[in-house]
């Protein structure tokens, strides 16, 4: 009954049918495997989401035909080769058929990109999925339903990790899948089914807490906004290398990586940790489990301090740093 509630309520936030999961990570992983594409277009910052994929790759290559991960470059051919007047006022999607070959299986793309904070143009890749028959599904954990609105730029399925935003407290773990309704039929019955015998359902009480912190999911996100706006209105001042922005969080650059690792052992209001989303700001340094993003680059996650308390604790932690 808890899960239903907390699924009905996301639903009305973002606009289709929601199946929760007991992590964001175990909701990417229970696409995958329903969708079982052969080609494939990844746009993912997660390095979890990464990690998925490759798994699945490499289990997959054992049998003749190998999965493919296409470059960008490989869907505009494919893009321009089959071009055609289309409309996409509600995306249609239907599972492949047995030996049935697509240009293209499945398009991840997660937008914002973390921890970029990069876009990607989703419309255009709504005409990819259209012209190719694939599934486009979008992980918007960066974002939250209260920033970008996938489905009325073309997706059939969005992903959330609720850890984050949703959740809001860093309390739980969670993760959800939101099916356009006019594909519940066909997809959303499908993925219900593998949960139950896949096992990877939500616990009573995660659930639970995740159905308290959406009672606060406006406020949170409207508060963290508003600080975010003040934080980056007085670093843009500071000395540091540039800056990527997207309301509540953003990445900046320190001019070195020792720079970057002092700035965050100095912080004394502020936390020193991996997340986003909740309740306290968090300042995590990704090189140190990420090599692949550079060893300058720090990523903000506001919380709902005072404005003031933030930058007071960031000044101090630059004048360490420097």
């Amino acid at each position: 009954m808890t899960r239903r509630r907390v699924e009905a309520v996301i639903e009305a936030i973002e606009g289709g049918q929601a199946v929760t999961y007991s992590s964001g990570q175990s909701a990417a992983t229970a696409l995958i495997h329903c969708i079982k594409p052969r080609r494939i277009y990844l746009y993912a910052g997660y390095q979890g989401v990464q990690l998925a994929f490759k798994l699945y790759t490499e289990r997959q290559n054992i049998e003749d035909e190998k999965v493919q991960l296409l470059t960008l470059e490989q869907c505009k051919e494919i893009y321009d080769s089959e071009k055609k007047e289309l409309r996409i006022d509600s995306p249609s999607w239907r599972p492949a058929v047995m030996k049935e070959k697509r240009a293209l299986d499945l398009i991840w793309l997660e937008c914002p990109n973390n921890p970029h904070i990069t876009l990607v143009d989703i419309e255009w890749f709504a005409e990819l999925a259209a012209q190719t028959g694939a599934c486009l599904a979008i992980d918007s954990t960066l974002s939250s339903p209260l920033g970008l609105r996938p489905f009325e730029h073309g997706a059939h399925v969005v992903m959330h990790s609720s850890t984050k935003y949703l959740a809001g407290h860093s309390d739980l773990l969670g993760g959800v899948l939101i099916v356009h309704f006019s594909l519940s039929d066909v997809f959303t019955c499908k993925l219900l089914q593998e949960r139950t015998t896949d096992g990877a359902v939500m616990g009573n009480f995660e659930t639970w807490l995740l159905l308290r912190s959406m009672r606060t999911f406006s406020l949170r996100v409207r508060r963290q906004c508003q600080t975010d706006l003040v934080i980056v209105q007085w670093l843009e001042k500071q000395p540091v290398r540039y800056l990527r922005l997207l309301p509540a969080t953003f990445s900046f650059e320190l001019q070195s990586e020792s720079q970057a690792k002092s700035f965050g052992r100095s912080l004394l209001l502020c936390a020193h940790a991996t997340s986003l989303g909740g309740v306290e700001t968090l300042v995590d340094w990704i090189h140190s489990y990420n090599t692949s993003i550079s060893s300058t680059l720090l990523r903000v996650s506001i919380g709902v301090e005072e404005p003031e308390d933030i930058i007071q604790d960031f000044e101090q932690a630059l004048k360490q740093a420097e």
